[in-house]
């Protein structure tokens, strides 16, 4: 793909982000809409999204190569946590909110705006791929995440209670229904088609939202925030890249999850902090400032390092 085209699309997601600041300073949407249109995509447009990508699209993968891919993925994840425990220790170590930023670095949006970059960069069947990426991502933000955040280890009972989300069982599910090729009437797939292209528009204005309820000079002000976005938006992408390709052989499976890691960094971050005793102030600093950074960086990353 062009980096003209890729430029396009990029806009089309920024656009459908300005969307949301302009419906958040009009008074159309607010904090606590913002959490209901979260809810919403986690738990009915995404799932809807990865459904109707399994059932309406012809793959040419086999289950043997799905399962490679689930092992590429949890081999990314891995890599992203121990370059971010390298940098955390490198960069960030006498920081007091230094194991927020590891989570930050560890951690990409790769639901919300990933998901979007690839459907709108290669259409539904990156979507499912980028269903089976999320598997372990899932896995290991609800367990090893949270204990990077906590510096505890985790509760078992609570750690399946929080992984069962509808987004999580919607994965297998469709990992499910791609192992038995099961189909679907029309009426199921082109009402999950429409609930599932919901996501785009609802995911970007969501983050619109967001950035504009930020005190602007508090987070402009923070340099250890632009630090993080050295490390989540740069580094940790090339890195990333350099040893995956190494391995990944399949060109759709490697720019799926170079698109991954170059997400900015994770929305759940702020809401894991505020509930195992992270510093939540940095949390939204940097969820914002990555967000922002991203949409200049996003394109320049990909039309670099995608085949």
């Amino acid at each position: 793909m062009s980096f003209t085209s890729l430029l396009s699309k990029m806009f089309m997601l920024f656009c459908f982000l300005a969307v949301g600041v302009l419906c958040s300073k009009v008074g159309y949407l607010d904090d606590h809409s913002r959490q209901k249109l979260n809810k919403l995509i986690l738990n009915i447009c995404a799932p809807a999204m990865v459904l109707n990508a399994i059932l309406t699209t012809e793959s040419s993968y086999s289950v043997g190569d799905i399962l490679t891919l689930l092992l590429d993925a949890a081999a990314f994840n891995i890599i992203m946590l121990l370059t971010a425990l390298l940098l955390m220790l490198l960069l960030f170590r006498k920081n007091p909110a230094r194991r927020t930023y590891q989570f930050m670095m560890s951690f990409g949006n790769s639901v919300f705006m990933g998901f979007a970059v690839m459907a709108a960069l290669y259409g539904d069947e990156a979507v499912f791929l980028g269903s089976i990426c999320s598997i372990p991502f899932n896995v290991l933000s609800f367990s090893v995440g949270i204990m990077i955040i906590s510096g505890k280890a985790q509760n078992v009972r609570q750690f399946f209670k929080m992984l069962l989300n509808p987004a999580f069982i919607a994965n297998i599910v469709a990992f499910l229904l791609f192992l038995f090729h099961v189909s679907a009437p029309a009426v199921v797939t082109d009402t999950l088609g429409y609930l599932g292209d919901m996501v785009i528009p609802l995911s970007m204005m969501v983050i619109g939202v967001s950035l504009s309820t930020m005190p602007l000079k508090s987070i402009f002000s923070d340099w250890h925030v632009y630090l993080l976005c050295v490390c989540k938006l740069f580094i940790s992408p090339l890195v990333v890249f350099l040893v995956c390709r190494l391995f990944i052989h399949d060109t759709m499976f490697l720019n799926i999850i170079t698109i991954s890691a170059v997400m900015p960094t994770a929305s759940i971050s702020p809401i894991l902090s505020s509930e195992y005793g992270g510093d939540v102030t940095v949390a939204s600093k940097g969820v914002f400032i990555t967000t922002l950074c991203s949409l200049v960086t996003v394109p320049v990353m990909l039309a670099l390092l995608l085949v």
